[in-house]
């Protein structure tokens, strides 16, 4: 009887474009004999002419029917995704979808739909559970690491909880160290938190896995930012530059840095060396004559080293014969050093490339005391 009655509901779709019939003969096949096969030829047909709540009563009579845990989740996958798509009773298909996760926990497609509802809803706390036992059962540590990230993402986005969402990025990068998108986002977070030296742990970590030397001196620039502006270290800061340094030893922003924590810090050979390597590095003439004149100042002032300026200041003036701040500051050196027969040289020097008359006859006056007296 169930056969005749699905053959005319074959007949009154295909024969006689009679959908309502066929539907009703084929209801009355499944009323006599309500088999699996019967149900999913009704269930075709409910598709077939968008039937979709009667499409839903089959399916889940389908579910109940069925033996095999992965069977039962794959048909409530489709019930979830007719209520979803078809009915708009995202409820109805979280409810069905929570039931096909746990019948077969390792469904994935299920436990995907599954957490797309829930953040379509915003059900975060519920989405975390779902993530949470993802993490449990799945043993592979760059699934785990990945479904730990996802679950601190919706507690530093979604729900604004930077602790916890912090505690979900470490246990990510426990299961993958180095694991990118976790280590962007716990740096993240301790900038936000203010934790500047767990946030300079983690630079040290990249720094360990950076392969290419521009990252590695970004990574590094960040340490001795933060050791010097954040937490008030220049020593620590000193350290991160000088290694920085040693990556790019023509970096003149580095150097600039180190000559302001040198000059803090007193440490007046490192800062003329300093300043002697960014002489020798920088293209502009007028900033190596600056550099070293402040060289010879230091040398004179801090180290009490009138010779050594005395030869800073000549080195200067090789560079630039008639700057006359050198030339200034070499006279009284050499005075102050008893060197006559040098400073009379200078000051004739000194007189050869000057055009101001008031200067020239000052020079004239102080080359004739010399004379005199020496």
């Amino acid at each position: 009887a169930a056969a005749l009655m699905l053959e005319s509901a074959r007949l009154h779709l295909d024969k006689l474009n009679d959908p309502d019939r066929a539907f009703e003969a084929m209801r009355a096949a499944v009323a006599h004999s309500p088999e699996p096969a019967i149900l999913a030829a009704l269930g075709n047909l409910c598709e077939r002419t968008a039937r979709w709540s009667d499409l839903a009563q089959v399916l889940e009579q389908l579910r109940e029917m069925a033996d095999d845990a992965a069977e039962r989740a794959a048909i409530g996958l489709r019930l979830a995704l007719v209520q979803q798509q078809r009915l708009d009773d995202i409820d109805a298909a979280i409810e069905t979808l929570r039931e096909a996760v746990n019948a077969a926990p390792d469904d994935l497609p299920a436990r995907q739909m599954l957490g797309r509802l829930y953040r379509r809803q915003e059900r975060w706390e519920e989405l975390i559970g779902l993530l949470s036992e993802e993490r449990e059962l799945f043993t592979d540590p760059q699934r785990q690491a990945a479904t730990c990230y996802r679950i601190a993402d919706i507690f530093e986005h979604q729900l604004g909880d930077l602790e916890q969402a912090v505690g979900f990025y470490q246990q990510a990068l426990d299961s993958v160290p180095g694991y990118r998108p976790a280590m962007r986002g716990i740096s993240r977070a301790y900038r936000i938190l203010e934790r500047h030296e767990d946030l300079i742990a983690v630079f040290e970590h990249e720094l360990a896995l950076a392969a290419g030397g521009a990252e590695k001196r970004t990574l590094l620039r960040r340490i001795a930012e933060l050791w010097q502006q954040e937490l008030n270290d220049p020593a620590a800061a000193l350290g991160a530059y000088e290694r920085l340094l040693s990556l790019d030893p023509n970096d003149l922003s580095t150097l600039r840095a180190l000559r302001r924590i040198y000059t803090l810090g007193c440490r007046w050979d490192d800062l003329i060396e300093t300043l002697r390597l960014e002489a020798a590095r920088t293209k502009d003439r007028q900033r190596q004559i600056a550099l070293l004149s402040e060289a010879a100042e230091i040398q004179l002032h801090h180290l009490k080293a009138p010779h050594v300026a005395l030869a800073t200041q000549i080195e200067v003036l090789h560079r630039a014969p008639d700057y006359q701040p050198a030339l200034i500051a070499a006279g009284r050196l050499l005075k102050q050093t008893s060197k006559y027969e040098e400073l009379l040289k200078l000051h004739r020097r000194e007189l050869d490339g000057c055009h101001d008359a008031a200067h020239r006859a000052w020079l004239l006056m102080k080359i004739a005391r010399l004379l005199a007296e020496h």
